[in-house]
């Protein structure tokens, strides 16, 4: 009688080895899967989305302390003042 593993497809012991499961994503393999328009936009808005995850990293003061206690005290000025600025 054989044993299992010698009954199971090559394919499918290839889909379930641990290598693929845990497999790191490379830059490689994703330019080949994502069509050129949108990684073309993505390029373009990289500076943007850059700029916006800097001021998440801050407020969810994530950054350097000093970076979001500077925030805080700008926050608070704006707020204190706008009234102030709106007379």
């Amino acid at each position: 009688m054989p044993s299992p593993s010698a009954t199971v497809a090559p394919e499918a012991a290839k889909a379930v080895s641990p290598d693929t499961q845990n497999a790191v994503p490379v830059l490689i393999d994703f330019l080949n899967t994502v069509p050129h328009q949108l990684t073309v936009v993505l390029v373009a808005l990289s500076p943007y989305i850059s700029k916006i995850r800097s001021a998440a990293e801050i407020t969810s003061w994530r950054s350097s302390w000093y970076d979001s206690w500077l925030f805080l005290a700008v926050w608070w000025a704006v707020c204190l003042l706008a009234e102030a600025s709106l007379r």
